[in-house]
């Protein structure tokens, strides 16, 4: 028979239950304790929240469509787009220059800190990406995707609010655009210089032709013009091949400089604002917003804190406790008149002091 491992030593979901229960019992000695502490701390929740200023969320939301000029000429564009919004094109330098434009904080206190201004102005920045076609097919094969981006900013007034989001939208455009004109600046470069090499390759098959031409009509032995006849004929057969490289390579390069031109002009990937509004804050009084939350968090809040008043209070209140201890009780003497004499309690009420 196999030895019991340490898992099957471990108590189970009983001794926690049993557990739960012995520490609520415990705080139920202290009621004080366990119901100040959970009414303080609901308490400070509800006010807190009743206090706060009311939030004006700006969205702005953008419609993101390709072209539908070929696919394979377009730079391919991000399926990943809001971690491509949130990390590549919303970077912390670009978040500085906004918060500097808007002056969300002051100079100093943003020279002090700047990364710390950045994650509290990421905290107030919504970013949701929805009807994402871009995510059906990654690789533009089809052409013609599309998705919406909603940038969101959430601020104290509704005119900052909606300032910061539009900026934020625009940031998108401005980078996206910037990078695919890049993009296709680079296709272009490399489409050129293969014009250049298909081109220099033609123009050497045909000086090569031509020279070999001239050797077999004026060579100056018939087996020199006999040879060099048939090397002009084998290079001859090579030739359309190579103008057809020349043709392809040059219809390549006038769709890139096409692309480049759709690209810088915002054509071959569309930006639309769909709509551009703040939401109203919740027009609930405050006192009735306390209230709820003080009825929905005091009934959590008094289970927290009977468990955390059970485990730190030191006294001893049943069997229970001394077993705890690894202490075998013995049995438990009521309370009688005088149980008290001697005590703690009663030395320290009797006056006492050194003559």
């Amino acid at each position: 028979m196999a030895e019991p491992s340490w898992l099957d030593a471990e108590p189970g979901a009983r001794v926690l239950g049993q557990e739960l229960v012995r520490l609520i019992r415990r705080a139920a000695c202290r009621p004080i304790w366990t119901i100040g502490l959970a009414f303080l701390l609901a308490a400070g929740f509800s006010v807190r929240r009743a206090l706060r200023k009311p939030g004006f969320r700006a969205t702005v939301t953008l419609r993101v469509s390709e072209g539908d000029l070929d696919p394979n000429t377009a730079p391919k564009a991000q399926a990943e787009l809001r971690d491509y919004v949130s990390g590549a094109i919303l970077s912390t330098p670009t978040l500085i220059e906004i918060i500097q434009r808007h002056h969300l904080a002051k100079p100093e206190k943003l020279a002090a800190d700047p990364q710390l201004w950045v994650d509290s102005f990421r905290d107030d920045i919504g970013i949701d990406v929805y009807r994402n076609y871009f995510m059906d097919d990654p690789y533009g094969r089809e052409g013609g995707r599309s998705a919406r981006i909603a940038i969101s900013y959430l601020s104290p007034d509704p005119e900052v609010s909606l300032d910061v989001a539009r900026d934020l939208a625009q940031t998108v455009v401005s980078y996206e655009t910037a990078a695919r004109t890049a993009a296709a600046e680079t296709a272009l470069n490399g489409s050129q210089a293969a014009v250049e090499e298909e081109q220099d390759g033609l123009r050497r098959r045909q000086q090569e032709l031509a020279r070999l031409d001239g050797t077999a009509l004026a060579g100056p032995t018939p087996g020199l013009r006999a040879t060099a006849q048939v090397e002009a004929d084998a290079l001859r057969k090579t030739m359309p091949a190579a103008e057809q490289r020349v043709a392809q390579a040059e219809k390549a390069h006038a769709e890139l400089e096409l692309r480049l031109g759709l690209e810088a002009r915002q054509m071959g990937l569309r930006f639309e604002v769909v709509d551009a509004s703040h939401d109203r804050p919740s027009r609930t009084p405050r006192v009735v917003t306390a209230l709820v939350i003080f009825v929905v968090t005091f009934p959590v809040l008094c289970f927290i804190t009977a468990l955390l008043v059970g485990a730190f209070d030191d006294r001893l209140h049943s069997l229970e406790d001394v077993r705890q201890l690894e202490l075998p009780p013995l049995g438990r003497v009521p309370w009688f008149p005088g149980a008290a004499a001697g005590s703690l309690d009663a030395r320290l009420r009797v006056p006492h002091h050194v003559e």
